[in-house]
């Protein structure tokens, strides 16, 4: 399956969100391959620029652009690589977390 064409499954709650990412804080490790926890799903939310998201086990990469969002895999290891003017931020959802205040 293409990496656009993932969705979220039903039943998911977002209960956490990053902080918004630009050039001068992106952090390193998220260029480098990484995943989220069992049963955790995230949303790649790009506000400006581009993120290039790459998932390993597909070895397929996607171009995120501003205004698009990509839905992370639990435990499915990928990389983002934000363009210089890239802003983004990251949810991150599960069915059995509730959403932090």
């Amino acid at each position: 399956m293409p990496l656009s064409d993932i969705k979220l499954p039903d039943g998911l709650v977002k209960y956490s969100t990053t902080k918004e990412f630009s050039e001068g804080s992106f952090p390193k490790a998220l260029a480098r391959d990484h995943s989220t926890k069992p049963g955790v799903w995230g949303i790649l939310c790009v506000s400006a620029g581009t993120v290039k998201f790459h998932d390993v086990d597909s070895d397929e990469t996607r171009e995120v652009v501003a205004g698009e969002k990509q839905v992370i895999v639990p435990e499915s290891l990928h990389s983002a690589n934000p363009s210089k003017d890239a802003v983004f931020f990251v949810e991150f959802y599960s069915a059995t977390h509730k959403e932090k205040e």
